[in-house]
């Protein structure tokens, strides 16, 4: 079933294909609301404002074209809800012009989440402080390297130092080691991007891991996810890939962590072995992070004070 939508009436729930008029300037409040069939939008350029839940509950909406609005459009403001619940959205595509993004936007939009390598289209709007946008796009990137993320960390911290060292020589600073977690609207810091990202590899986690605070490891996003939890969603087939240490400085619990030792992923030398960035043992990272159990660290420890000898100290 076809509708015509012309800015002033809602659509029934059940039509397949909308066509709005290019007259149309306002996209009302719930217009579109749990039309489930609906697969796909084009916004036309006229658009100006998409009112709250417009397209909450679209669960068939694959993908929205906002084209049009790329040159041309009017298009400022999408408000509250608007694409919450759509589960089956691929893709949308970010004007420039966009200077709002309301709440909960694409809250429970699980798949659009996981293809994080659109990043830059779908989150362009990043609170940016120490220049951390540019490490949002580094993690974002399907060309994203050890070495494109060391660079960018090195830059980040030296206009860090440039921009205090004067006023208190912050170079000798120990805490102003640590990149501050700067996040956008939808509660993404770097590392949740990079844990989305199919083409990051564990040495590139542990890279931002070790160089950012931890408070970055325990954030959950706006739909509460934390990095590890999104790592586990994105990267199923390859969960168990992940190192131990890096695991428990992500904040892995024992129930993840048995299941890895179950799967004969990690072996004894690696629950012996101290971790390259901080020398400390896998127990002793348990004990740190606020996020591993203590069913974690009795295990942890428990094995390691079985099997340390004094030569491996």
């Amino acid at each position: 079933m076809s509708f015509i939508y012309q800015g002033n009436n809602i659509a029934p729930k059940d039509i397949t294909t909308v066509i709005i008029d290019e007259s149309v300037t306002y996209i009302k409040v719930h217009a579109f609301q749990n039309c489930t069939n609906i697969k796909s939008i084009t916004i036309p350029p006229s658009v100006t404002h998409i009112g709250d839940y417009a397209f909450e509950g679209c669960t068939s909406l694959i993908s929205v074209n906002l084209y049009s609005c790329q040159n041309n459009g009017k298009l400022t403001y999408i408000g509250d809800h608007v694409f919450q619940g759509c589960k089956s959205l691929l893709y949308i595509n970010i004007p420039s012009s966009i200077t709002f993004v309301g709440d909960h936007t694409f809250y429970s939009c699980d798949t659009l989440l996981s293809r994080i390598n659109n990043y830059r289209d779908i989150f362009g709007l990043i609170k940016d402080r120490y220049n951390a946008l540019s490490l949002h796009d580094i993690c974002s990137s399907m060309n994203v390297s050890v070495d494109s993320i060391i660079k960018t960390i090195e830059k980040i911290r030296n206009e860090h130092y440039q921009q205090h060292d004067s006023e208190n020589n912050s170079k000798n600073d120990e805490s102003s080691y640590y990149i501050q977690p700067t996040v956008d609207k939808w509660g993404f810091n770097p590392i949740h991007v990079l844990c989305c990202n199919s083409k990051a590899t564990s040495e590139m986690i542990d890279i931002l891991v070790h160089n950012m605070d931890q408070s970055a490891t325990i954030m959950s996003t706006s739909n509460g996810k934390t990095p590890l939890q999104l790592y586990i969603e994105c990267h199923q087939d390859s969960i168990f890939e992940l190192p131990l240490c890096l695991a428990l400085k992500m904040g892995m619990k024992w129930i993840d962590v048995n299941k890895m030792i179950l799967n004969n992923t990690i072996n004894s030398l690696e629950q012996d072995q101290k971790d390259e960035r901080t020398s400390l043992y896998p127990y002793m990272l348990a004990a740190i992070h606020p996020n591993c159990d203590l069913e974690c660290l009795y295990h942890l420890a428990l094995y390691n004070v079985n099997n340390l000898n004094p030569s491996s100290i």
